[in-house]
């Protein structure tokens, strides 16, 4: 059914985007700066952009999947994941 393909596509690209390239990103930034002079940050770059960009979309297939089914997610659970979906964008544009 599409709640399936929604559980699934919502929980891997929340789980690949900021729970794997995410901190890929920052292990490139950290650790690989010295080994690789010139590369480093555009593999930095594509990496957090993929990643937040990939969580994102997981998390908004997350919504869409909350609005249509109330039992599986609470109410609390959806605004509390919306205030903390702002204050990350808050917290990520102040470095732009």
């Amino acid at each position: 059914s599409i709640y399936i393909i929604y559980i699934l596509g919502s929980r891997d690209s929340i789980l690949i985007g900021w729970g794997t390239l995410l901190p890929i990103g920052v292990i490139i930034a950290r650790y690989l700066r010295n080994f690789l002079c010139d590369v480093w940050f555009k593999w930095h770059i594509a990496c957090q952009t993929l990643g937040y960009i990939l969580g994102t979309i997981g998390w908004c297939m997350w919504l869409v999947l909350q609005n249509s089914s109330n039992h599986l997610v609470s109410k609390t659970q959806s605004t509390i994941s919306i205030i903390h979906c702002f204050h990350i964008h808050k917290r990520t544009s102040e470095y732009v």
